[in-house]
């Protein structure tokens, strides 16, 4: 009696040894996964506060105000994202914030494209977002022939793939 109930308790520990390992590799692959959508969304913030960089010396240069990005001078302070919040800025100028930001999409989905984005809609999408963030169609035009724009569009769009969005 006492070999059978030694017997039974090895297959039981054998068995929950085995779901045991079976279960850490789907961790560490979600790990992994995890770890390289994090990779991507760092790369993507990088390269747009980068092309966010690039608008605003346009704009400098014509002796104009820079729109506020302060996810960027955040992301420029702390290397990351993470931990920004646009409602930490103060709450009380929040409701005319959004009014702002409606009004700003709205233009955006209005505004024609340059050929250059057209037919990209990564391209596109960033095109749009230097709109919404407050710079205008000449410069976001300009900003979309250079090196930090295109920069951009393959950082958000590898970001975007690494989560599995097409």
């Amino acid at each position: 009696m006492h070999v059978t109930f030694v017997g039974k308790a090895l297959i039981t520990f054998s068995l929950i040894g085995l779901v045991g390992c079976q279960g850490a590799a789907p961790s560490a692959e979600r790990a992994a996964r995890r770890e390289k959508i994090e990779q991507a969304n760092l790369r993507n913030a990088q390269a747009f506060c980068t092309m966010i960089d690039e608008a605003n010396r346009l704009t400098i240069a014509r002796r104009q105000m820079p729109p506020e990005n302060d996810d960027c001078a955040y992301f420029r302070r702390n290397g990351t994202l993470v931990g920004y919040s646009p409602a930490v800025r103060n709450q009380y100028t929040g409701f005319f914030d959004n009014l702002r930001d409606v009004a700003a999409y709205g233009r955006a989905q209005k505004a024609a494209l340059p050929v250059s984005v057209k037919n990209d809609p990564d391209a596109s999408d960033i095109y749009r977002k230097l709109l919404i963030r407050g710079f205008d169609e000449e410069i976001a035009g300009e900003v979309s022939r250079s090196r930090a724009f295109l920069e951009a569009a393959i950082a958000f769009r590898h970001a975007r793939q690494s989560q599995g969005i097409k």
